[in-house]
């Protein structure tokens, strides 16, 4: 699909082969603004209309649809043209306001922003004023049983360890009465110390999230009507919602480390150094102390949401060497090495943070022998 943010109507493209009239419908009422590439992997035969099919929909944000016309007819799309020559090529009406969350919303569920309640980027808490996603909302939940969580865990494992302490003690033939004194006293014990532990480790609240579209999904009545879909990084999919016959990998809107929307790490040796054209919104500037042999530094993970009397992220350390000549650079982080030469890309890689493990990728910028380099995350 190709969305444009003016007032350019977009264009679908949808394969003549027999399809389940209920996933037409639903996919017809809910791509406001899209083009829909649908390829028939197993196209039905005209005299076998019961044999099963396949419809896939390629989805690209931000594309001009006019454009992509012009570069259909201009031969420049090929395979987006043999799509559009097999099936149909209409104009649909876009949303309002016509931006990325609020169309694929309207893709998704064929309702219109006022019922599927996505209007924007960002909306505003009414009580702070400060900005938000508006494809989800941060929340808290208790963990476990909450503030009784150290009474509950301290009961119960002083109930737990009386009894056990009262059968050892009875098969080793003490007498009856001086075993259960001695449980008792031993139980109050432990029972007392896993309150005051489970007081100062364990959290009284845990972060949660809730997804802030409203509406059913199309992939979610296929499922319930007993088809299988699967759904890849489509936008306004965060937190990933179970549902039939299915399975989803959430898209744009989904944060990253920072809780923002695709924020990397950009790792120099250049004092002060300001990313071009006001893009310190867009990338996090951490300097190195050095521009050769070993470089200690740290990766800055998620907000500390768990302990209010830790650090305010958590972090793990990271270590950068330069290879002598100037031609590599050695990344060593959470139990992998990974050597790299400028301009290259890394497999991914497993940040191994205390809560939540993380994968990532790194490109080597420039290593120049006696000026800055950088590396990117």
């Amino acid at each position: 699909m190709f969305r444009s943010d003016s007032s350019i109507c977009a264009r679908r493209a949808v394969l003549a082969a027999a399809r389940p009239p209920r996933a037409i419908a639903l996919c017809m009422a809910a791509a406001l603004l899209a083009l829909l590439t649908a390829v028939a992997a197993l196209p039905a035969a005209a005299d076998d209309v019961d044999q099963p099919t396949k419809m896939v929909v390629l989805g690209f944000d931000g594309v001009d649809a006019d454009l992509t016309a012009q570069w259909l007819d201009a031969g420049e799309l090929p395979n987006l043209a043999k799509l559009r020559d097999q099936g149909t090529f209409s104009p649909l009406m876009p949303t309002i306001p016509s931006q990325t969350p609020v169309s694929w919303s309207t893709f998704s569920t064929g309702l219109n922003p006022g019922r599927h309640a996505i209007f924007d980027f960002l909306k505003r808490d009414p009580e702070t004023y400060i900005p938000g996603f508006a494809a989800f909302e941060e929340t808290k939940e208790p963990f476990l049983w909450g503030e009784r969580t150290p009474l509950v865990l301290g009961l119960g494992l002083g109930v737990a360890l009386r009894r056990v302490l009262v059968a050892l003690l009875t098969l080793v033939r003490m007498r009856p009465g001086l075993a259960v004194a001695i449980a008792t006293v031993l139980a109050i014990a432990g029972g007392a110390g896993s309150y005051v532990a489970a007081g100062q480790f364990l959290p009284v609240e845990q972060p949660s999230v809730i997804h802030a579209q409203q509406g059913d999904t199309f992939w979610e009545l296929l499922g319930q009507a007993g088809k299988r879909a699967m759904v890849f990084r489509v936008p306004v999919t965060f937190p990933p919602q179970p549902f039939a016959n299915g399975k989803l990998v959430s898209g744009l809107g989904t944060p990253d480390l920072s809780l923002r929307i695709g924020k990397p790490f950009y790792f120099t040796s250049e004092l002060f150094f300001q990313p071009a054209a006001g893009g310190s919104f867009s990338v996090e500037v951490v300097e190195l102390i050095d521009n050769r042999g070993v470089i200690p530094t740290e990766i800055r993970g998620p907000r500390n949401a768990l302990f209010p009397d830790g650090p305010d992220y958590i972090k793990i350390p990271m270590t950068l060497t330069v290879a002598d000549d100037h031609r590599s650079l050695t990344i060593e982080v959470s139990g992998s090495t990974v050597t790299l030469e400028p301009g290259e890309w890394s497999e991914w890689v497993s940040f191994k943070f205390p809560f939540n493990p993380v994968i990532a990728r790194a490109m080597i910028r420039s290593i120049p022998s006696r000026r800055p380099f950088a590396v990117s995350t």
